[in-house]
């Protein structure tokens, strides 16, 4: 492997080196910006050098992280790895949690510090009224962005994933099972216009997010009309 450092300024060196062969079987010479003493500049040519001789080397890329989890959640959803609920989830994860304090930097300058400074800032004021976020929101956050950083290291975009440092603690939630069914409905009949969304979610499992957006127009005519008429009146 053949390398030359050339000087460009008091303090900064331009480093050129032979980085392989395409799939043409053509060199590809990568250049390479340098600030620093000259002694330091050589090291850090050697290194590349190293790394493109070990199979190591990354070609530079000016995408960022915003840019790339964005276009991973659409390739994900395109190709069926996630659903379309998920692939709506994982975007306002990205627009509110991700973009606005990683987004703009460039992939390949993501370093573990960065990932432990995003949890701080989401802890301490995540949200738009300046509230932090809870270890469960964040570490749904985190899990968008090591499943994209997984996939530019599988891409060979980046040499390791910076998001594998330890992510919020999150406290088990404490799940009530109901042993007495006709005994939870009687009651339910006592929750007032709760009760039939509450009864919704019992017989057909839909999550509570699900039950809301419900509209009587989306209701099959065989649903008891008696029962949930009343309820969504007016939605």
């Amino acid at each position: 492997m053949k390398g030359h450092i050339q000087q460009r300024g008091k303090n900064s060196y331009r480093l050129k080196f032979d980085a392989g062969r395409d799939e043409n079987g053509r060199r590809k010479i990568q250049y390479a910006t340098f600030r620093g003493t000259k002694r330091e500049a050589q090291a850090q040519l050697n290194q590349l050098l190293a790394a493109v001789s070990a199979g190591a080397y990354v070609e530079p890329t000016r995408t960022t992280v915003g840019d790339f989890v964005a276009s991973r959640i659409d390739q994900w959803e395109s190709s069926g790895a996630i659903s379309a609920r998920s692939a709506a989830r994982y975007r306002e994860i990205l627009a509110n949690q991700i973009t606005p304090h990683l987004g703009t930097k460039p992939l390949q300058k993501l370093r573990p510090l960065d990932i432990e400074r995003w949890h701080t800032a989401l802890r301490s004021g995540g949200r738009a009224n300046g509230k932090g976020l809870t270890a469960r929101s964040i570490g749904q956050a985190h899990r968008v962005l090591f499943k994209a950083l997984n996939d530019a290291m599988r891409n060979e975009l980046i040499t390791k994933n910076v998001a594998k440092v330890q992510g919020p603690k999150v406290e088990p939630m404490e799940i009530f099972i109901v042993q007495d069914i006709l005994a939870f409905i009687e009651k339910l009949k006592t929750a007032g216009r709760l009760y039939v969304p509450a009864m919704v979610s019992l017989f057909t499992g839909m999550r509570l997010g699900e039950v809301l957006a419900l509209r009587w127009s989306r209701v099959d005519s065989t649903f008891s009309t008696q029962i949930c008429k009343p309820w969504f009146v007016g939605v």
